[in-house]
């Protein structure tokens, strides 16, 4: 009879348990290696993990337009009912300290495979990454 090493056991277990369902995701800063893909200087804020399910982000682009940061993305919504939630941008230095940015939420309500293209520009040029922060109207 074969016998496996417990470093075998181990990696396997956490092998079979990361690809088993959706990440693990609950009011949330998103920098899992999915976001991390979409754009490496743009993180995810999600308040409830079911907007996950119902929003995709995609599109993400951040370029310079002159001194600042201009972010540029897309809200699309993946179900069959109106979703409604709210966004906010913020802006980071390169050393992740908040830089001027949005205080205020945006309202925002998608029927079914509705589609939202977003642009926002940072107010100041040290902004160097940016947060997009979602949550459900309720």
């Amino acid at each position: 009879m074969k016998t496996f090493s417990p470093l075998v056991l181990c990696f396997a277990v956490l092998l079979f348990s990361a690809c088993a369902g959706k990440s693990d995701v609950s009011a949330i800063r998103t920098e899992t290696d999915f976001f991390k893909q979409l754009h490496p200087k743009v993180t995810i804020v999600v308040e409830e993990e079911d907007l996950l399910d119902e929003v995709q982000i995609a599109d993400i682009k951040l370029r310079s337009r002159g001194r600042l940061k201009q972010l540029a993305f897309r809200f699309i919504n993946s179900e069959t009912n109106t979703i409604r939630f709210k966004y906010i941008v913020k802006w980071e230095d390169k050393e992740e300290f908040p830089v001027d940015g949005a205080t205020v939420w945006e309202p925002l309500s998608l029927t079914s495979g509705m589609q939202k293209n977003i642009s926002v520009i940072a107010k100041s040029p040290k902004a160097d990454r940016a947060i997009i922060s979602l949550k459900l109207i309720k």
